[in-house]
């Protein structure tokens, strides 16, 4: 990932490797990943350092991570756009294996898993439709 300063200067941050793809801004002015090419959810926080903060759900690896995004109960929204572990053969193919995943207190959980190629999720103004 790169920043890019008012006055144009650029400084590459994390090591992530992959795809970095959706991001979200953390209180904490961490930046959370959907790293599209290794399938994790990461953590780049502000001091540069990174890691993966979700892996796996249900013991089932993640893959495809697309994007992510934080909502006022500071819930964790993630979209994966396929099981496999390439996203393009489901893109070239669409099939209805595409997941949601919704990260509380309680832990991440699958609340969606029959859908064609997620890419952005968000939720309505209330908050109450996905």
């Amino acid at each position: 990932m790169t920043r890019i300063d008012p006055d144009g200067q650029q400084t590459f941050l994390g090591g992530l490797g992959g795809e970095p793809n959706g991001l979200a801004m953390a209180d904490d002015g961490s930046i959370i990943v959907a790293n599209v090419g290794t399938g994790a959810i990461q953590k780049l926080h502000p001091d540069g350092h990174s890691e993966e903060s979700l892996t796996e759900v249900d013991g089932v690896k993640l893959t495809s991570a697309n994007y992510v995004f934080l909502d006022s109960k500071k819930r964790l929204w993630m979209a994966f756009s396929t099981r496999d572990s390439h996203w393009w053969p489901a893109a070239a193919s669409p099939r209805p294996d595409c997941y949601i995943v919704l990260l509380d207190e309680k832990g991440p959980l699958i609340i969606r898993d029959d859908i064609f190629f997620t890419n952005e999720i968000r939720l309505d103004a209330k908050e109450e439709y996905l």
